[in-house]
Formats: C-alpha cells, sequence, structure tokens
C-alpha cells in the first residue's frame, strides 16, 4: 500500500485543479475536490476493482485503526 500513502497526507477539503473543458469558456481552470464521491474512477490492480480516491482513501483509512 506503499503507492497510496500520498493521499493520506492530502486534508479532506482540498482541491485540485483541471483543465476545463468548455474551450470558449473564459475560465481556463476548475478547481474541484480532491475527494469527491463522486469522482472519476479509475483501475485499481492492487485491489481489483473501480474506485476514485475518496474510495480509495476510505479503504486506506478502514484497513488499520491506527490511521
Amino acid at each position: 500500500l506503499k503507492h497510496q500513502n500520498h493521499l493520506l497526507g492530502i486534508k479532506p477539503n482540498a482541491k485540485k485543479r483541471i483543465k476545463n473543458p468548455d474551450p470558449y469558456s473564459k475560465k481556463k481552470d476548475i478547481w474541484v475536490n480532491v475527494f469527491d464521491p463522486n469522482g472519476e474512477r479509475t483501475y485499481n490492480a492492487h485491489f481489483k476493482t473501480w474506485l476514485n480516491e475518496y474510495e480509495l482513501r476510505e479503504l486506506l483509512l478502514s484497513i488499520s485503526d491506527d490511521l
């Protein structure tokens, strides 16, 4: 699980910048929550399932009571 430990150091209300998908918009970038429960899912080979960053962080925190 060492490859996912970066998620444990991020504040729960942190935001990340993504490129605006609308090319005609005056706003170049959009700020979204890092841990959005409805965020885009990617395949995680370790857990062999599709997870977004919110679900992965919750799964990591549920593994150990110390975290």
